[in-house]
């Protein structure tokens, strides 16, 4: 079968081992894959998701089914109190944003036990005291180094 495409017997030998010592482990892979798949289409099953759900809406919020239905859904599947799903949250960067902006109030402080954020986050909190920026809003910030 492999001589057609000159592939040395050794090598076709070494993967057929490997994966024979790997059955246990994609049997316990698929179980995980099998499990979560019947908790996503249960999620969906109870959630009542229909065609429905993914209909346009205004844009503004207001009765907004689909988008209530999918935060339920995303809560079920992920087993949290809540969920929030936006289309417009567009990075990760973003969604560290809206949370900080969200949960902290003027002359709060919050620290970084992992040491300086990444750079993208440098204009959010306000290192060089940019418009816009938690720095702008006396919001402190604090970092020690990951041990």
């Amino acid at each position: 079968m492999y001589k057609s495409f000159n592939i040395n017997n050794k090598i076709i030998d070494f993967v057929n081992n490997c994966e024979s010592e790997l059955v246990n482990d994609f049997k316990q892979v698929n179980a995980i894959y099998e499990h979560n798949q019947l908790k996503v289409l249960k999620s969906f099953i109870d959630c009542k998701i229909s065609e429905s759900c993914f209909q346009e809406s205004t844009g503004y919020g207001y009765n907004d089914i689909g988008r209530d239905k999918i935060e339920e859904l995303y809560s079920k599947v992920f087993n949290t109190e809540d969920a929030l799903v936006r289309q417009q949250i567009v990075s990760g960067t973003h969604a560290i944003a809206l949370a900080l902006f969200s949960l902290l109030k003027p002359n709060d402080s919050f620290l970084s036990i992992t040491g300086i954020p990444y750079d993208t986050l440098h204009h959010t909190i306000g290192f060089k005291n940019e418009p816009g920026s938690l720095a702008e809003l006396n919001i402190k910030f604090d970092c020690v180094d990951l041990i």
